[in-house]
């Protein structure tokens, strides 16, 4: 009797995951962690610039690519929707993320695309981007100065690449405004 009753009571925390979903975790228990103020959300923790920390003003171009899901996929499981070379896009898209983008607790949820830099040095720089039911978007990386975190992507930036999916296959970011 008293297991079953113990089963029970665990019950509603072994579901707490389902229930609160794609949902990146907030930092301290005050704010609203449905959909954080950018202001308020950039302040979780120490700023990055990813230009800098990158070397991103080198960008010559960027591709999106879509996450492939489903249960025979790996993390190598990647459809290439297009590709951003347009010198000015390029340099909004850039200029964008040259600034302090504060850390905050890893989303617990994949990626939906990948953006890869191609720098004119020839090196290339991967980011995962988004999250598809949470808002707001998300940019993580695997590079050192992540710890492990992610920021949340600016809204000039949600705005452009979301303009490029939605011109390429009706395809629509999880981005609300």
């Amino acid at each position: 009797m008293k297991i079953n009753r113990l089963y029970l009571g665990l019950l509603p925390l072994l579901s707490l995951p389902f229930i609160v979903g794609c949902r990146p975790q907030p930092s301290s228990g005050a704010g609203d962690a449905q959909r954080p103020s950018q202001d308020a959300a950039q302040q979780d923790g120490p700023g990055l610039n990813l230009v800098t920390l990158a070397d991103l003003d080198q960008t010559a171009r960027i591709d999106v690519l879509r996450q492939e899901k489903g249960d025979d996929c790996t993390s190598a499981c990647l459809e290439e929707l297009f590709t951003i070379t347009d010198v000015e896009t390029v340099h909004t898209l850039v200029e964008a993320l040259d600034g302090d983008l504060h850390l905050r607790p890893r989303a617990h949820c994949p990626a939906s695309y990948m953006l890869v830099f191609h720098l004119a040095t020839g090196r290339l720089v991967e980011f995962d981007y988004a999250c598809e039911m949470a808002s707001p978007s998300f940019l993580r990386g695997g590079q050192g100065f992540w710890l492990g975190q992610d920021v949340i992507a600016p809204d000039t930036f949600n705005r452009l690449i979301a303009s490029n999916l939605n011109e390429v296959n009706n395809l629509e970011i999880p981005f609300r405004e």
